[in-house]
């Protein structure tokens, strides 16, 4: 049983480490994500030795679940500390004056945006500002501000 958890945490290790190693090379750390590779091989071989020498389908099924929860560990800890999530959000309005508002108060609080011509359905001319909330804070403040927001308008969010 001892040598089962063991086992099995190495492969928790293990998938943390290769899920790991594949964020790191979107995002271009290459020197980074070939130390993890030489890490998770030698404990994937190590891993598997085990198992083989086991010849038992229970840890075999064991060690699967564990390379789940591996890889689902290392998803939700880079998603907690990402800080290079882009919030895209895409707002219409008819309401131009409302919209010049909206787009001071993004100025004020440094968000970045674009405004664009935009058409409806019905082909009338509306305007659409695209948000660049590059942070959670960021779009808390937007999402406070349209609380507020005093006319009809058409939202987007695209992550």
């Amino acid at each position: 049983m001892f040598n089962t958890l063991i086992i099995s945490s190495l492969k928790i290790l293990d998938n943390f480490l290769l899920t790991s190693k594949t964020i790191l090379i979107q995002k271009n750390k290459a020197i980074l994500a070939a130390f993890i590779v030489m890490l998770s091989q030698f404990m994937f071989y190590f891993v598997i030795s085990k198992i083989i020498s086991e010849n038992n389908l229970i840890i075999n099924a064991i060690v699967a679940i564990a390379s789940g929860i591996g890889s689902f560990f290392a998803m939700k800890i880079h998603d907690k500390f990402s800080k290079d999530k882009l919030y895209l959000n895409i707002i219409t309005s008819r309401n131009t004056k409302a919209l010049r508002e909206f787009c001071e108060y993004l100025k004020e609080n440094n968000i970045k945006y674009i405004v664009t011509d935009s058409y409806n359905r019905d082909w009338t001319k509306s305007f659409a500002v695209q948000v660049f909330a590059s942070t959670k804070d960021k779009s808390i403040v937007l999402d406070r501000y349209l609380e507020t927001f005093n006319c009809k308008y058409l939202r987007e969010i695209v992550y």
